[in-house]
């Protein structure tokens, strides 16, 4: 999302759309607490990869991510 012009409202409304099952129903449970100017892009970004995406997963993919290779050359170089 971060390479789309939108505003960060526009991200978040487009990617609570594509929500399915288990994942919708989580967010529609989290947005029942909140205050409406607390649901924001960012806060829905921490929110979702602390529940779906746990610090191991980022650490061990972390050194993948930063050797990726397009070519011959580094990503970063691209």
């Amino acid at each position: 999302m971060g390479n789309l012009n939108c505003t960060s409202e526009q991200k978040l409304k487009g990617v609570v759309s594509m929500l399915r099952d288990e994942a919708c129903q989580w967010w529609l449970t989290v947005k029942e607490g909140i205050q409406p100017d607390r649901l924001t892009w960012e806060f829905f970004k921490t929110t979702f990869h602390s529940k779906y995406v746990g610090a191991s997963y980022v650490d061990a993919r972390r050194p993948e991510f930063l050797n990726l290779t397009q070519g011959d050359q580094s990503v970063g170089g691209v």
